[in-house]
């Protein structure tokens, strides 16, 4: 609490000028500074610093994920891509459905770990309505990269370029433990 004189000053305020003045003999200043109680404010309100304390985690960018099985690596020379994932992030951006069900669509697709641009051929498949990659993918991605069963590979949309972005995300490593042979 603070309490006013009657010349003005709080009473804190002249507790801390007569301290002051006390130390000072000569000109000279004590080495001891005076010990002055500064009260606590009695309600603490809290602050708004206008930044948000939640935590936000990025967004994966490689929205097409797939683990790749025998029938991505075989004769088909397709890999088939989930009907949802099709769907919601290659159709849209090839021109909608009537497009991409009616005629193959090539796209340009850049290889991110090797730095290099490839061509496949989106089709929807009029038998079963499966979603493919085809043409170049065996040899363009399969055995160029050399890509195994349990591979795990990522495909984004590149606005920007128009073009979709290719990457091993993680490679499969499958270690068999032998007993010793004698």
């Amino acid at each position: 609490f603070h309490c006013e004189t009657s010349d003005g000053e709080t009473h804190l305020a002249k507790k801390r000028k007569l301290s002051l003045q006390g130390t000072k003999k000569n000109n000279v200043c004590n080495a001891v500074p005076a010990i002055v109680h500064v009260p606590l404010p009695v309600a603490r309100r809290p602050r708004n610093w206008n930044c948000s304390t939640g935590l936000e985690l990025f967004d994966d960018p490689w929205k097409i994920k797939k683990v790749l099985k025998q029938t991505d690596l075989g004769s088909n020379c397709n890999i088939l891509i989930k009907r949802e994932l099709a769907k919601d992030f290659i159709v849209p951006v090839l021109g909608g459905r009537q497009i991409c069900e009616n005629r193959d669509v090539r796209v340009p697709v850049w290889d991110l770990d090797t730095n290099s641009v490839h061509s496949l051929v989106f089709t929807i498949r009029p038998s079963n309505q499966s979603h493919v990659f085809k043409d170049t993918w065996i040899r363009d991605f399969v055995l160029r990269r050399n890509l195994k069963i349990g591979d795990e590979i990522g495909l984004l949309w590149d606005q920007y370029n128009g073009q979709f972005v290719f990457s091993v995300l993680r490679a499969y490593c499958c270690h068999q433990v032998r007993g010793d042979q004698h």
